[in-house]
């Protein structure tokens, strides 16, 4: 079983261009994520912008045994406002269960989009 498994993850911050009501705009969202009982919880926070956005991430693993596993989390935020996202230990692909240690994690393909 995992050892630890993530103590702090990552932040991302990704700003994007859209238009609003025909004018240009941008929205602007944190992605933090950190160890949590049984998973990681992903803090998810729009920093910039006037609607409400979609954030979605793809969370990457790699053992100190040479293994390494992935999980999705997405999450629809409000304009100054925060939310969280928790992806269980299950959710990552291929499983968990044989990785001695967390040697390092990272954040991959992360997309945000704009909701009018």
């Amino acid at each position: 079983m995992v050892n630890r498994v993530l103590k702090v993850l990552f932040v991302a911050v990704w700003v994007i261009g859209t238009l609003v009501n025909c004018q240009p705009t941008k929205t602007r969202v944190e992605v933090f994520c950190s160890e949590g009982i049984g998973g990681v919880v992903c803090s998810v926070q729009h920093l910039e912008g006037k609607v409400q956005a979609l954030a979605c991430w793809e969370v990457i693993v790699a053992c100190n045994n040479g293994l390494g596993s992935s999980a999705n989390g997405c999450q629809k935020v409000q304009p100054g406002v925060s939310a969280v996202r928790f992806i269980r230990y299950q959710d990552f692909h291929p499983s968990l269960g044989g990785c001695d240690q967390v040697a390092s994690s990272r954040i991959k393909s992360i997309h945000v989009e704009a909701e009018k």
